[in-house]
């Protein structure tokens, strides 16, 4: 078994900058499972730094900040330019905060057979919000100006073992 990732349009391999309240960006990517094993429970968890508020939702509406990330698999391969699927849709994950996804995260359609393709979609989501600067004085949970480093880690285990008898 060996889980393959490539980019798909920008994927993972382009830096997502000057986004405001209510922008969604969108990268893809494909796995593949080029081994020769069947695979199962396929999982994903991130790894974040920097600005904190970006990172984490707070307790009260005002503190609810953080990028969201919802995944979306296609039947076949996603037209980046567009965002269209021709194929058939499948929500893969929620809509989620990307600093809750710190331990493995199963992914709905888990299994991946050998030399099966999942074509990704991740929606990044800075949520709609307001901030109220005072004076000029941004608050202290700003997310202007802030940044984020994400690492993503797929992970899929070796299918369920089986007894033979020759």
């Amino acid at each position: 078994m060996k889980l393959d990732l490539a980019n798909s349009g920008n994927g993972f391999g382009a830096s997502i900058s000057n986004i405001v309240p209510g922008d969604v960006v969108n990268r893809y990517v494909t796995l593949t499972n080029s081994g020769t094993l069947n695979g199962i429970g396929l999982t994903l968890k991130t790894s974040q730094t920097g600005t904190a508020s970006l990172i984490t939702d707070g307790t009260g509406g005002v503190t609810t900040k953080a990028l969201k990330l919802t995944v979306t698999s296609c039947s076949v391969a996603w037209n980046t330019s567009t965002g269209a699927c021709t194929g058939t849709t499948s929500t893969e994950l929620n809509s989620t905060v990307i600093g809750s996804l710190t331990s493995a995260t199963p992914l709905t359609n888990g299994t991946m057979s050998s030399s099966a393709v999942k074509y990704l979609q991740m929606k990044i989501e800075l949520p709609d919000q307001n901030e109220t600067t005072i004076n000029g004085a941004l608050p202290s949970n700003t997310v202007q100006g802030g940044a984020v480093d994400v690492t993503y880690t797929f992970d899929l285990a070796q299918r369920v073992a089986t007894i033979t008898n020759s």
